[in-house]
């Protein structure tokens, strides 16, 4: 087996924690109130990032409900829109804490044992969410589409209904944050492909066992 410095196993374990870490940095500013909203020289209420989505949500149910029947109009297209994008941003939501949590408990489970047919199962299960480097690279970044959402409200209140609206945050817009984490995950993952190698701690390799 090649070895390298043994700094490189701690380093690779980390890598493959990180997405898990970052989810939990994120929920940080998801969860405090933090966002709110000018319209026509009046501030709304300070909500978090997931009551926001709820409140979108609802809305845009009413509205789509409100408009079915008649002549559709530009309100029942934001509505239905609105929609779909909270829709997907609970779904994406999800599927990076599933994401993250797989990534970590399959590279602990990987790492502390030599390779074995139980671990080389897990590791194709694994890939059949995550199929290969491109797609945990992506899956970095599903957090920025729930993030970006308060921008997306606003922009789309303007260019579809031609309301006048601004979003203001205490502290950094959400997306800030998770583009620096998708950033982070993904750039020291790619990084650490040679170690990886190296170190035989490759989620994306089968190993043959003894």
């Amino acid at each position: 087996m090649n070895r390298s410095a043994p700094g490189g196993d701690l380093r690779v374990r980390l890598c493959y924690l990180l997405p898990l870490a970052a989810g939990a940095l994120l929920l940080i500013p998801a969860l405090v109130p933090h966002i709110f909203f000018l319209q026509d020289g009046s501030l709304s209420a300070t909500v978090n990032l997931f009551d926001l989505l709820g409140y979108i949500r609802a809305e845009a149910k009413e509205a789509v409900r409100a408009e079915s029947g008649s002549v559709a109009s530009s309100t029942y297209y934001f509505a239905l829109l609105m929609s779909i994008l909270t829709v997907a941003s609970w779904f994406l939501t999800v599927w990076y804490g599933a994401f993250a949590v797989g990534t970590a408990a399959v590279s602990v489970w990987s790492f502390a044992a030599p390779p074995s047919q139980a671990v080389n199962t897990a590791k194709r299960v694994y890939r059949i969410f995550v199929p290969n480097r491109t797609a945990y690279s992506l899956f970095c970044f599903l957090p920025l589409l729930p993030a970006l959402m308060p921008v997306l409200y606003t922009r789309l209140l303007r260019s579809m209904l031609g309301m006048t609206v601004s979003v203001h945050f205490y502290g950094a817009p959400d997306w800030i944050y998770a583009l620096a984490a998708g950033l982070l995950c993904a750039i020291s993952f790619f990084l650490l492909l040679r170690v990886q190698a190296e170190k035989r701690m490759d989620l994306f390799r089968i190993y043959k066992t003894n």
